[in-house]
């Protein structure tokens, strides 16, 4: 945690079964409010991966739009 934009390699975001066609369709992913400092520290080309909590599979790599 805490991690400064330079330290940051990339971001996991979460979703569920019953989420996971939405953030892919909408090309947005979102964390819960506890994790806000991550995504402060996103930058455009920022490796990110989507973590399916339903089916506990990793899914990636996505970049960052911005």
């Amino acid at each position: 945690r805490n991690l400064g934009r330079s330290e940051l390699g990339g971001v996991i975001f979460g979703c569920t079964a019953r989420t996971m066609r939405e953030c892919l369709t909408k090309q947005l992913f979102g964390l819960p409010a506890p994790h806000f400092v991550y995504v402060q520290h996103i930058g455009e080309g920022m490796p990110l991966f989507l973590f399916n909590y339903s089916q506990r599979k990793l899914y990636g790599i996505y970049e960052a739009a911005s």
